[in-house]
């Protein structure tokens, strides 16, 4: 007697959601630029997104980029104070916004 079992595999049809490209923080001005106090504008071809965060980050060179990576939290924290004050002063709306779309006072709050 020959027994035999049928399993029948299903996957899904649905192709997985393709994942939205971040936006970038702080209205596209370069990150190290803020974080040493300087407002300096971008195209964001240089960028870099932080792993845990998904966060977006723009660089007007290859060598500021640099510079973020070897203390990317402290400059993470110079940057932001800088475009809250800075941002100010050139129309922008002084804080950042994360790719989920929350204002950062927001996080502050915790």
């Amino acid at each position: 007697m020959i027994l035999s079992t049928g399993l029948l595999l299903v996957m899904a049809s649905t192709p997985l959601a393709a994942r939205a490209e971040p936006k970038a923080e702080f209205a596209n001005h370069c990150a190290q630029g803020l974080a040493m106090g300087k407002m300096v504008e971008t195209n964001c071809a240089i960028n870099w997104v932080e792993p845990s965060s998904e966060e977006k980050y723009c660089f007007s060179s290859e060598s500021m980029k640099a510079e973020w990576a070897k203390n990317p939290t402290e400059n993470e924290k110079k940057a932001r104070s800088a475009f809250a004050t800075l941002g100010k002063n050139h129309g922008e709306s002084g804080h950042s916004k994360t790719d989920h779309g929350h204002d950062e006072d927001e996080h502050e709050s915790h």
